[in-house]
């Protein structure tokens, strides 16, 4: 029973991944075809592009946290750069 249900998704997923393939490239032939060519590229391209960004803040220390809720809460912690300083009179 497992086999026959494994062959029939095979089967199933070929059936589509031909069917894919043949509407691919009828729409490479069209005019608007170099289009489709590089979409997947470059979404491919931008998918690597959107690796969590790095959060650099360090501790008390002067080291650099990579343990991002750490560094968060030191960031909420630490005193806002805003604040006015009295000026010397």
């Amino acid at each position: 029973m497992y086999q026959e249900s494994k062959k029939a998704g095979k089967k199933a997923v070929a059936v589509a991944k031909a069917v894919h393939c043949d509407d691919l490239s009828d729409k490479l032939e069209t005019r608007d075809g170099e289009r489709h060519l590089y979409r997947p590229a470059k979404a491919r391209h931008h998918q690597a592009e959107d690796i969590e960004k790095l959060l650099g803040i360090n501790d008390e220390n002067g080291h650099l946290m990579t343990n991002r809720k750490r560094a968060m809460k030191r960031w909420h912690d630490s005193p806002c750069s805003t604040v006015m300083k009295p000026e010397h009179v």
